[in-house]
């Protein structure tokens, strides 16, 4: 197949320079100075990992990896940034579908492992990708198997906003405690997890990574007034949210929210060789009950036996 084809796209020339240095001889490696240069590139070719920093004239880098994401959706999507942009950390998640959010200064050898790791996904999930065909969830047919929704938040109004939004087209089940929600993952087939980041002051975080690790066809759609910077990136590197909307929740962004998950689960389900595509960095041990324990455990059995 010959070397992965590598973008990078930085405004400042000795950054751009910097990366070269780093990743000579083992790419084939395209630069632009601006996004509209890295769309003309993207244009004229095959692109396997896109790496962009945020803060650009004209075009930012969320705004470069959403087109690169509607137009090329192959490309595996990294943003490398020195500023914790909250706008742009949550659009990098809801418009940008990235794979990786890495800071400046960057890391030697994190950012070329994790550049290799993006690369052999692509290459290796080429044949897999096809444009998934958009589902909303309200045109459900009634011969189809309705898809399961598990909302884990302690405000009843997140469960009775999904429940109007999906009617009868989608089961949806609510829960308020985080050892009923892990049995439910555990156990069941959940299409998507509508859930907080805090549940009576406990932090979900490991819950959602641990899901992501190994039952990566279930979505998370996360809803927050939640505004860490740190954490959100965390959120994107080490659980692969889908989406992430903020409380109070509009329910034209959580209609559309929910269609988008449910559009790629089914996509995941028919090509499974695309959940390569979601693998989520090492997570550093943060459970202090033993309940993630016993969930990652109880996951292990059910797909190992799958």
């Amino acid at each position: 197949m010959g070397e992965a084809n590598l973008l990078l796209v930085d405004d400042e020339t000795r950054v751009l320079r910097s990366l070269k240095m780093l990743l000579k001889n083992q790419y084939q490696i395209h630069t632009a100075e601006s996004g509209q240069q890295a769309l003309q590139i993207l244009q004229t070719h095959p692109i396997d990992v896109l790496v962009t920093d945020q803060r650009m004239p004209e075009l930012s880098g969320v705004e470069l990896l959403r087109e690169a994401h509607k137009l090329y959706p192959d490309t595996m999507r990294i943003l490398l940034t020195g500023y914790s942009d909250l706008n742009a950390i949550i659009s990098s998640i809801n418009e940008g579908e990235i794979y990786r959010f890495i800071n400046k200064p960057w890391d030697p050898e994190h950012l070329r492992h994790t550049i290799a790791k993006a690369a052999r996904i692509a290459r290796s999930t080429a044949s897999d990708r096809s444009a998934p065909k958009p589902v909303n969830i309200k045109d459900v047919s009634p011969t189809q198997a309705r898809p399961r929704i598990l909302v884990l938040d302690t405000d009843p109004d997140t469960a009775v906003l999904v429940r109007a939004l999906t009617g009868s087209q989608a089961e949806v089940q609510d829960s308020r405690s985080l050892s009923e929600a892990l049995k439910i993952l555990a156990n069941e087939d959940i299409a998507i997890l509508v859930s907080e980041l805090k549940l009576n002051d406990k932090d979900l975080s490991p819950a959602l990574k641990a899901l992501k690790r190994f039952n990566p066809a279930t979505l998370a759609l996360v809803v927050t007034a939640f505004k860490d910077s740190s954490s959100l990136i965390e959120l994107i590197n080490q659980a692969q949210i889908h989406r992430l909307l903020p409380k109070p929740l509009s329910r034209t962004l959580l209609e559309r929210g929910l269609n988008h998950c449910l559009t790629h689960h089914r996509h995941l389900k028919q090509n499974p060789g695309l959940k390569e595509r979601h693998t989520v960095e090492a997570m550093p041990n943060q459970d202090d009950t033993g309940l993630i324990t016993g969930f990652v455990d109880k996951l292990r059995r059910r797909f190992r036996t799958a």
